[in-house]
């Protein structure tokens, strides 16, 4: 049987490969164009193409109808020698024909340009480490004045330095940078820092800079819909549109916070660039719609956002453009001032980044398009002479539904009068009425000249007035008092803010809370408190949440000394407090949980608080509290916790964890056995034997902790009696972490009739050993071990990082498998072509989804699956087939951005590695190759370094035969791509997880019957299932047991419901299913209609396997007149 082998290719010959596979489509525009699917309203043609410009990266339209195009053919790098030759371009359509006929250069010579907005006479430019202000003084058309208006910003990376430069609604630039970009700049203001990836805002009058939002892998697309809410898209991240407010974080390395936001489409993939639809151009049901890039898949995609509490939910629409052509890269759209959207095409056949070869001859470094959309049978919208508008017109004009028509006559009135302005705005304030959408532009204009606080004083009879009118015109009165509040300016803005904290609107009471916390006082953190008294959702409690956390320091000391007293309000005290996270905090917590007054479902959270940072005394005081038996497993652990990271412990512990080590309870025993490991209680090895004996692998670490000899005898005679294999190899593992050379006679005695999972365990305890590798390398020689173990340790040896080389070796040699071979350059262009006509997609994603090829463990498809790796979802779509071949057989040459192994030596000689998922100063987390996250205190890591090996381990394709990795590459290869391997957002469950079988299924059947299925304290253990792609899950893989002669099957998803209402759930077929909504039983149908709160629920389903043949694919919908909202759960 032919197996796929390799090993590591040289650079040369990959690089020869990447030379010989010229898989390049036609570079005519007219081809290109023949493969757009386009929405049925729409029409496109060719604005412009080569040479007019060359490869875009961002667009922007000035007052006069002209489009600035920042390009670079240089990236992604500067070769040795090259100049900067990279430009910032002006096209225009002269005769309004809709196809540009002039091209302007108006700077030659930058380097890898990334945003470009034309304004205030010139042109603000986005140039690796600094933003520009370049201006043409002699009118030539081109830049004569270079004026650098903010610098120190990274250049790490060149596809996250500073980027995508947008005007907004109130007048302030705003421009990214993403996750590899650390940014420190010298303002006027004081030094500003962003390490990592966010959004900045930036007044050009003032020049303050402020971070916006933070997170996002690569932040690119940054719009505002009509109410000025920022909505966001990430170019390395899969969660579609995100929902952004001022302070709002989501998802960023390294030192992500404790608490981030999600995005509102799971699931999706990576987009860049983001426009809002707006004005006469464009059908009515598309006003507001945003359309983003999906440059991987080869098409432009189109969503419908609707008010979702304080935030909002998005629906993903048809696609607006789609195609078939390799090289179609869209990665930026504008909405133009005659009302097309305008689509800027990157083009090119290689779109990775550090993962491909910068040489790759393949990359396209002369070609690019811009496309023109237009609604089919309308009229364009009107032209507009800004420079020979009046005041008055120009106020007008901002009652235009054209957004880009209102933000230029903005722009407009800062060249006019400013005391002229000024009284024209307010006069048009004062005569507004209830025009509410006119009162918000007169707003923003009065932000756009003045900014309130510049030469206009904050005027709060302005704002008092937006307060008397709606919800969302409230909100803008919010937001404009929390620039205020930063500034501090206007007496009377806290006052007017204050209230809003308890307003009947929850975006209002966000709004309110954000506001607040830019006022940065006692008595602003006690006002925005007063939001608990209302319904909270996500957004809101972040935004208090990092609220209290941010301002701890100004309002703790203040709560401590009676200045503030949240009104005694016990929900308010204590969700400020922990918020907090500050030791000062804790002994008012304890106070509370003592007496009762917080409530259950905190109290964990506040006891695991007390042994991050409490004091001797706090954990005395809490020790005390573990004589009620419900609160014993929480203490005991947070006692450990600060035992290992801060060596402070609580007298008399053992009087406690004696008795508890026979609990019945064994959550409550687990947490007594950890505890006497971190306080090493030799006295009661004794009873910790007798727990490990019934499987508790808390009782065998705290016996091996104790390092005594009498430790040690009694853990290897328990290895010894064990029968249960994975007892007897989490013992032996146990040892071997402490003691590498001491454990090396049992594992050897273990290891030949061991089964395969032990490989994976022992290795990585040897691991964990500085001088642990070569020990298990040395001891291996002339041993034989069974195949699968052997595999199992190469593919965690060879992902952990440092040098373990002769593991790796000794491994191969007793498993006695194969050596493996090069794979030529030729063989690898005879491997493509067999993919391509041999391949068989659907073979494949069953050889992807084995148990034992590991990919659902690690890599998720559209959210759903694991964390570890990239999610997949595009990769079919954005890579070039030898990539993926390259990326199976050699991971660690091809390296997703963001997924590099961190390795961590601590100060006893233990080695850690894994992908990085957070650190503090108390403690450094990290997520393994199986997903597993450990938790290592910061005050032991002697040395911490990033190295360029993948968690994903070679080897794991070395199983299959050719035809089957010829399958799953061709399989890959697929995905993201139009037709059936592109994920759908249709509300499809995906994550499943099926009940595995108890020893006795008949007799737990006939005491708690099917409904048993669905109760959430079940004892039942549940394993992760996962859809095909197109969303069905075959009954098949769920585990069957046989009861009252019939064989069964369980499974289970989530859904979420943001908003409460009918639900309706769709199923291909109702057959042979029971169906459970949480603990109530449902009939069966294809279409439900369940009223459901807000909140998770989870759907049990019962499977009668005679009854039922064909695959389970379910469905949410809102059906017509519900206010739900709802989406299926993803995740691992």
């Amino acid at each position: 049987m032919k197996r796929i082998t390799t090993s590591l290719l040289a650079l040369t010959a990959v690089a020869q490969a990447q030379r010989d596979l010229k898989e390049i489509p036609s570079v005519d525009p007219a081809v290109e164009q023949a493969t757009f699917k386009l929405s049925p309203e729409l029409e496109v043609n060719l604005f412009a193409q080569d040479p007019l410009i060359a490869k875009p990266i961002q667009m922007a339209w000035d007052e006069k109808g002209r489009l600035w195009v920042a390009s670079s053919a240089i990236y992604p790098h500067i070769k040795p020698a090259q100049e900067q030759s990279d430009k910032i371009v002006i096209l225009e359509d002269t005769d309004h024909d809709g196809k540009a006929d002039k091209s302007t250069v108006f700077f030659e010579g930058l380097l890898i340009p990334t945003g470009i907005l034309p304004a205030d006479g010139g042109a603000y430019v986005a140039n690796s480490t600094e933003l520009l202000f370049m201006k043409d003084t002699d009118g030539d058309g081109r830049a004569d004045s270079k004026e650098v208006i903010m610098s120190g910003f990274g250049t790490e990376d060149t596809h996250h330095i500073l980027h995508s430069i947008k005007r907004g609604h109130d007048g302030c630039l705003y421009f990214n940078q993403s996750v590899y970009i650390h940014t420190h700049s010298e303002t006027p203001f004081g030094v500003r820092r962003l390490m990592g990836s966010g959004i900045w805002q930036f007044r050009t009058e003032t020049k303050r800079a402020e971070v916006f939002a933070m997170g996002h892998v690569n932040p690119w697309g940054h719009v505002w819909d009509s109410w000025g809410q920022s909505f966001v898209t990430d170019g390395a991240y899969g969660e579609g549109i995100n929902y952004s407010f001022p302070g709002a974080t989501f998802i960023c390395l390294p030192n992500q916070l404790p608490r981030i936001l999600r995005g509102l489409n799971p699931g999706q993939p990576k987009h860049c660039g983001l426009e809002v639809i707006s004005g006469r151009h464009f059908p009515a049901e598309w006003q507001g719609d945003l359309i983003t890039c999906d440059f991987r898949g080869h098409r432009v995609n189109r969503f419908k956002v609707s008010d979702n509490a304080s935030g909002f939910s998005s629906q993903q629409l048809g696609d607006v453009v789609t195609s078939t052509h390799g090289s179609f890269r869209p990665i930026d759209l504008q909405m133009g001032p005659d009302g097309a959207l305008y689509i800027a095409d990157w083009y090119n056949p290689i779109i990775q980044h550090g993962e491909v070869d910068f040489r790759d001859e393949r990359r396209d470094h002369t070609h690019g398009r811009i496309w023109r959309l237009t609604a089919k049978g309308r009229e364009p919208s009107p032209r507009i002479d800004f420079a020979a508008q009046s005041i008055t017109d120009l106020i007008a004009l901002l009652k235009a539904p054209e957004q880009w028509v209102r933000l230029n006559a903005k722009q407009e009135l800062k060249n006019r009068p400013h005391d002229a302005v000024i009284d024209a705005l307010k006069a048009a304030f004062a005569s507004a009425g209830n025009d509410t959408a006119f009162l918000r532009e007169i707003t923003w204009a009065v932000q756009t000249v003045a900014d309130f606080d510049l030469k206009w004083p904050f005027d709060a009879s302005l704002i008092d007035s937006l307060l008397k009118h709606d919800a969302s015109t409230k909100g803008v009165a919010a937001r404009v008092l929390g620039f205020v509040l930063r500034d501090g300016k206007g007496s009377q803005a806290l006052t007017l803010t204050a209230p809003l904290a308890t307003d009947p609107s929850p975006r209002v009471r966000l709004e309110a809370v954000n506001a607040l916390r830019m006022a940065g006082s006692p008595a602003a953190v006690e006002a925005a408190c007063r939001v608990l008294d209302h319904p909270m959702d996500e957004n809101i409690d972040f935004a208090l949440w990092l609220t209290c956390r941010q301002l701890a320091d100004t309002w703790l000391p203040a709560f401590q000394k009676g200045e503030i007293t949240f009104g005694g309000n016990i929900t308010q005290i204590s969700f400020a407090l922990k918020a907090a996270d500050r030791p000062q905090a804790v002994g008012a917590l304890l106070a509370l949980v003592a007496e009762g007054k917080v409530s259950g479902d905190r109290v964990k959270d506040v006891i695991a608080l007390v042994g991050a940072l409490g004091s001797k005394d706090d954990l005395q005081k809490l020790l005390a509290m573990a004589a009620k038996a419900e609160m014993r497993a929480p203490i005991f652990n947070a006692l450990a916790v600060a035992m290992r990271q801060r060596k402070t412990a609580a007298d008399g512990a053992d009087a406690f964890v004696r008795p508890a080590l026979a609990d019945p309870d064994r959550a409550t025993a687990d947490a007594a056995a950890n505890l006497a490991g971190a306080y090493l209680l030799p006295a009661l090895e004794d009873p910790l034997l007798k727990l490990g004996k019934n499987g508790s692998l808390n009782a065998i670490r705290a016996l091996q902790a104790m390092t005594g000899n009498r430790a040690s005898t009694l853990l290897l005679s328990l290895a010894d009696q064990s029968d249960a294999p994975d007892l007897r190899t989490e013992i032996l593992a146990t040892i071997a972490a402490a003691d590498p050379a001491g454990a090396v006679p049992p594992v050897l005695k273990w290891l030949p009739n061991a089964p395969a999972e032990a490989g994976t365990r022992i290795v990585d305890a040897f691991i964990a050993r500085k001088d642990g590798p070569s020990i298990l390398a040395a001891a291996l020689k002339d041993q034989k071990i069974p195949a699968a173990v052997a595999s199992a340790g190469i593919q965690k040896a060879s992902s952990a990082g440092g040098d373990t080389k002769a593991l790796v070796e000794a491994l191969t040699i007793a498993g006695g498998l194969q050596p493996v071979m090069a794979l030529s350059p030729d063989q690898l262009s005879a491997m493509m072509a067999e993919v391509k006509t041999s391949g068989d997609p659907a073979r494949g994603e069953l050889v992807y989804r084995r148990a034992s090829q590991q990919c659902q463990a690690c890599h998720a498809i559209g959210a759903v699956g694991g964390i570890v790796g990239p999610d997949l979802v595009s990769i079919g779509a954005s890579a070039p087939v030898d990539y993926i071949i390259e990326s199976l057989l050699e991971p660690s040459k091809k390296i997703k951005e963001g997924y590099a192994t961190t390795m961590l030596s601590t100060k006893d000689g233990g080695i850690h590695s894994g992908f990085l998922v957070r650190q503090d100063d108390r403690e450094v987390i990290l997520r393994d190759a199986a997903g597993n996250v450990e938790s290592i205190p910061a005050n032991t890591v002697a040395k911490q370094e990033s190295i360029p090996v993948s968690l994903m381990p070679p080897g794991l394709t070395a199983t299959l035969r050719r035809d089957e990795f010829i399958d799953l590459v061709r399989f890959l290869s697929e995905l993201g791509k139009d037709g059936a391997y592109k994920v759908q957002e249709d509300g499809t469950a995906r994550r499943w997880r099926s009940a595995q079988p108890l020893p006795d299924m008949g007799r737990w059947l006939s005491l708690k019957g099917t409904r048993g299925f669905a109760d959430a304290a079940s004892e039942l253990t549940w394993l992760p299932l996962y859809s095909h792609v197109d969303g069905t899950l075959p009954i098949t893989d769920a585990a069957p047991f046989k009861a009252g002669g019939r064989t069964q099957a369980v499974l289970q998803t989530e859904i979420d419901v943001t908003t409460a209402g009918k639900v309706g759930l769709r199923l291909n077929d109702a057959a042979g299913l029971q169906i459970f909504a949480g603990n109530a039983a449902i009939t069966p149908a294809a279409e439900l209609s369940l009223d459901l709160p807000a909140g998770r629920s989870t759907i049990t389903i019962v499977v009668d396997a005679a009854a039922r043949k064909t695959p389970l694919k379910l469905s949410t919908f809102r059906p017509d007149g519900s206010p739900a909202a709802v989406r299926p759960v993803g995740g691992n």
